[in-house]
């Protein structure tokens, strides 16, 4: 990866590019089932790959640019975000995507890239308190183009928001902390069709890998070979999901610290193998999250089951942990975890929890 930063005090501008292995390299086939959908890979752990003597090949590449402002008195932030995702199993580049001042919206280039546009607002009304905001746009319909609806047809509006609060009240000896956030994704967030057979053909023939934001990290076990883990370049939860989450403490400064934390998430069942399809009229259903039909959607590249998702599934994660320092080179923390998880795997009655310990020390020079 390689990143370049300029600022100022009133303006930063931060581009970002990094690589990650084509899917050409771990998807080895496909496989059609007979209710359609299609299979890529069957089962829910890593993607195995080739082995290392394998040539890897293809383009496949995350890239960003990020402008931020700060506003009257340095009490707003205003940052403007657009980022692309772009392949090529030939190896070809295309080479105006180098340039950091371009807009990726302008390019057209649907076929070999895929681009989001983000927007970041935050105020500190007063000292000690940050209130903040967030959206990303995927896709949507431009005035006078069809918005996907019981008539129309046309590929998802999908958008992404966030917001929240985060604050510090200095005390006597100690510091109080505590924020709150909530986000909401849309189902088809961050993918997008595949590149050889789009949706666009009629009738749609998915018999591809699709560009979505996701990137995958090449490891190499013994037991395995070599193993391909799936990541979104995004918001951690992906699609189709919303979240909510509270933490808080005091914290003292080179003595004690000690804090709790409270998530919530209601996640639907779209995820990253989801295909990518036009919506309304006669196409696949219009999905708001969280979805609780696994058949709202075209199929799914992973999971030839994925019609019997049938629940939206509930996470609940409560925590709490402290440290306390025994002098001025060791340190002792604890934490323990609460999780429970109703509708597990977005299947109806299906369940799982555990409970998490963690103790250690710390001890630097």
């Amino acid at each position: 990866m390689a990143r370049i930063t300029t600022f100022s005090d009133k303006f930063k501008y931060t581009f970002v590019t990094s690589f990650f292995p084509h899917p050409a390299s771990y998807y080895d086939g496909v496989t059609t089932n007979p209710d359609g959908s299609i299979t890529l890979n069957p089962g829910d752990g890593p993607i195995k790959g080739n082995g290392q003597e394998v040539l890897l090949g293809g383009i496949y590449m995350f890239m960003s640019h990020r402008l931020e402002w700060r506003m009257f008195a340095d009490k707003v932030g205003l940052t403007l975000t657009e980022s692309i995702m772009y392949q090529s199993e030939e190896n070809l580049l295309d080479l105006r995507i180098l340039n950091p001042a371009m807009i990726f919206h302008d390019y057209y280039i649907r076929s070999n890239a895929n681009s989001i546009l983000g927007l970041e607002i935050d105020y500190t009304p007063v000292q000690g308190l940050n209130i903040y905001a967030q959206a990303a746009v995927d896709e949507f319909s431009l005035p006078g183009e069809a918005v996907p609806s019981a008539t129309e047809t046309n590929y998802p509006q999908t958008f992404g928001f966030l917001a929240g609060f985060k604050g510090v009240l200095p005390l006597k000896s100690a510091v109080g902390y505590a924020s709150l956030e909530f986000a909401q994704t849309d189902p088809y967030l961050y993918l997008r069709y595949t590149t050889k057979s789009a949706p666009d053909s009629n009738p749609p023939n998915y018999d591809d890998y699709g560009l979505n934001y996701v990137g995958v990290i090449r490891e190499f076990t013994n037991k395995s070979g070599t193993l391909y883990n799936p990541q979104f370049l995004g918001y951690t939860y992906g699609n189709d999901a919303r979240v909510l989450n509270f933490n808080g403490g005091m914290k003292a400064f080179g003595a004690w610290n000690v804090s709790a934390n409270v998530f919530y998430m209601a996640h639907g069942t779209f995820d990253m193998f989801t295909i990518w399809d036009r919506v309304g009229g006669n196409a696949s259903p219009i999905a708001t999250t969280p979805t609780d039909n696994g058949g709202d959607s075209a199929g799914n590249y992973k999971d030839s089951t994925y019609a019997s998702r049938n629940a939206v599934s509930h996470t609940l994660v409560a925590g709490i942990n402290g440290s306390y320092q025994l002098s001025d080179c060791l340190s002792v923390f604890g934490q323990v975890d609460y999780i429970t998880i109703k509708n597990y795997k977005n299947k109806s009655g299906d369940s799982a929890g555990d409970i998490q310990l963690t103790f250690g020390a710390t001890y630097s020079l």
